[in-house]
């Protein structure tokens, strides 16, 4: 949408998407925390597994299309995974002396460096190709009634299915706003 000109809808249709899933979450969350604080005290070995053979499937799911990336990518996020305190033993891993190590490495900054690193190399890769594109005109129309009727359905499904996911004790909110994210893409690609 940004390409098209359309950046200020984007980011209110992102905006408005957000504010009901966290909406739906906060309310699901007061209504059902303590029969889900009795859930999660009762996690053990095999549920730790089965969360983590959850994942690598997510890894799946999300790279369909180029399943050798999607592994390739999960398997150096299982390394990445490895750096910090073992937690049984307490021995530091791959922590190189580095005290901040210790407690490993976190996803959000590294999410966002990546990001920014991936988009880097898109905007030198463009300018290596001497494609000089014309920016587009931006217009400042926000969010519509049909934009609304259209992302409601995407949005209450994407809320209700993050609160359940993030709602596992473990998965946390990068592993639901991954799949939510993949569904809603694959729902939006498959309606059309």
């Amino acid at each position: 949408m940004a390409l098209r000109g359309q950046v200020a809808r984007a980011l209110s249709i992102a905006a408005v998407a957000s504010f009901i899933g966290g909406l739906l979450s906060t309310v699901v969350l007061i209504a059902v925390a303590p029969k889900l604080a009795n859930f999660a005290l009762r996690f053990n070995a095999p549920e730790y597994f089965a969360l983590a053979l959850f994942g690598l499937t997510i890894i799946a799911s999300v790279s369909a299309k180029n399943i050798i990336k999607g592994l390739l990518a999960g398997t150096i996020g299982l390394l990445v995974c490895t750096v910090g305190l073992d937690p049984i033993s307490s021995v530091p891993r791959f922590t190189f002396g580095v005290m901040d190590l210790y407690s490993g490495i976190n996803v959000i900054p590294v999410l966002i460096g990546l990001f920014a690193l991936s988009e880097g190399l898109n905007q030198l890769e463009r300018i290596a190709s001497e494609k000089i594109v014309k920016p587009p005109k931006f217009d400042r129309k926000l969010l519509s009634k049909a934009d609304v009727k259209e992302m409601l359905p995407t949005a209450v499904k994407s809320g209700l299915m993050g609160t359940t996911i993030g709602s596992i004790p473990g998965a946390g909110a990068d592993i639901s706003a991954f799949v939510c994210y993949n569904e809603a893409k694959r729902f939006c690609t498959e309606s059309r």
